[in-house]
């Protein structure tokens, strides 16, 4: 199984730039095997004593196993949750600072029971704000002529992401490392608008106040300012 294992991250890694990998709590074969090609750790704790227990074991194993604790990051789930207990005491119990805070969100179980990811259900939601910080912080921004970057943006925004959705318009109207299309830029400024994003509303009825990638039409522009 670790063979296997290892066999599908090299395959994965030749068709996507991000990999996430929802472990087992366990330190088994396929877990080690996934260890030895990670570059970012994210270890999942809470306000409850038996996950810190569990966190610190973990913590030491990882230790045991010579794993690099710059790239361990500790993030801290439901954090906003009123159980007696601060972050300031876990990070003093784990003798390791929480990097990142997820807080607890109706928006979860919301997009749970409707089987749509929180993210994309609800962006505004704090949750969806913490997931995309995490994200930010984790991805590798592209250097170079920025093609990696694209590629993640423009696969995000067909899969219903609004930010990315309104980064892409950006990037299409403006020419940023793509080829400069308006009236692209207009369909995908009305995606994420439909999603509550205030900005690709403003930028969608600037186009249709200017006329830019399309006929002006005042009407369209009053409805979306």
């Amino acid at each position: 199984m670790p063979h296997l294992g290892r066999q599908l991250l090299e395959v994965a890694r030749e068709s996507y730039d991000v990999i996430v990998v929802d472990t087992s709590p366990f330190f088994h074969g396929p877990m080690l095997a996934t260890l030895d090609r990670t570059d970012e750790l994210l270890l999942i704790c809470s306000l409850d004593v038996p996950t810190l227990k569990n966190v610190r074991l973990a913590l030491q194993t990882l230790e045991l196993l010579s794993f690099p604790p710059d790239r361990i990051s500790l993030v801290l789930n439901r954090a906003n949750s009123k159980v007696g207990m601060k972050p300031g005491e876990v990070e003093s119990a784990l003798e390791v600072k929480v990097r990142f805070s997820v807080p607890s969100d109706r928006a979860v179980p919301i997009a749970v029971n409707r089987g749509n990811p929180a993210v994309l259900a609800d962006s505004r939601a704090d949750f969806s704000k913490a997931v995309r910080e995490i994200s930010k912080a984790v991805v590798p921004v592209a250097k170079g002529d920025g093609t990696s970057g694209r590629r993640l943006f423009r696969k995000a925004a067909e899969q219903g992401h609004a930010e990315a959705q309104y980064h892409l318009e950006v990037r299409k109207k403006n020419g940023d490392g793509v080829t400069k299309d308006p009236a692209q830029a207009a369909g995908w400024y009305r995606k994420a608008g439909d999603k509550g994003i205030d900005e690709a509303k403003y930028n969608l009825a600037t186009l249709y106040a200017s006329g830019e990638g399309g006929e002006k039409d005042p009407a369209q522009a009053a409805q979306w300012y």
